[in-house]
């Protein structure tokens, strides 16, 4: 690996990084896709003795990176494929709006990546809260009700799903709303999980249907397809 002085050279002295290991296992392919280096600073005083660096170092810059600083580099769609996608992300938007949480299409890379979750310090403070309140009693309940109150009008989450991966491509070509429903839920799911967000009972319940829909689902087509052979 390169030494500190020879990464603070290549990188024109701005020193990147994630506070925390979850956040960068997340977005590490992605920084890594838009040729951005960034170091994780998930271990104990890692922030901290990063952002002393300029004391040390006077023409040192030190910016901390998350996932909606990469996020803003995504390419749009065409004007043809967003039309020819524009059913699908309306229906995607309104299958994610009780998770408080909007849908987007957009180009990035790795194309590997179907889905990447992005959530403002507000959204994820609420969602710390109400995970709080599914096992607070009734007068925590009330109290976390009130702390929640302020961030939630500025809360802000949205699930971007890449228009580069062959799977979401697919995805945006089909009718099936019970199918589409199924699959963006799943998708939702598992942007979190590779987040290393911990889920709240809605999200494990719609994890618990998805999974024995999806299983129906190709249940049913292999049946189809056993009636239809001679």
């Amino acid at each position: 690996g390169d030494s500190f002085g020879e990464y603070r050279q290549r990188e024109k002295n701005t020193i990147r990084y994630v506070p925390s290991r979850d956040q960068f296992r997340q977005i590490a392919g992605v920084a890594a896709a838009q040729k951005v280096c960034i170091i994780n600073a998930g271990y104990t005083y890692d922030a901290e003795l990063l952002e002393r660096l300029p004391e040390a170092f006077a023409r040192c810059r030190v910016k901390k990176v998350d996932v909606n600083d990469l996020a803003r580099n995504f390419d749009e769609l065409s004007l043809e494929e967003r039309e020819a996608a524009f059913d699908f992300l309306r229906l995607a938007d309104v299958i994610l709006q009780p998770y408080r949480c909007s849908a987007d299409l957009r180009k990035f890379e790795p194309a590997e990546l179907p889905t990447l979750y992005t959530a403002n310090d507000a959204a994820t403070f609420l969602r710390s809260v109400e995970q709080s309140k599914e096992v607070a009693d009734e007068l925590w309940s009330d109290i976390l009700d009130g702390v929640a109150a302020e961030p939630a009008a500025g809360a802000f989450a949205q699930l971007c799903l890449n228009y580069n991966n062959g799977l979401i491509k697919r995805l945006t070509q089909i009718k099936n709303k019970p199918l589409i429903r199924r699959a963006v839920e799943m998708l939702y799911v598992q942007a979190l999980l590779l987040g290393h967000y911990p889920l709240k009972a809605q999200e494990m319940s719609a994890l618990s249907d998805g999974l024995l829909g999806l299983i129906e689902l190709g249940l049913s087509a292999n049946e189809k397809k056993s009636e239809k052979k001679p």
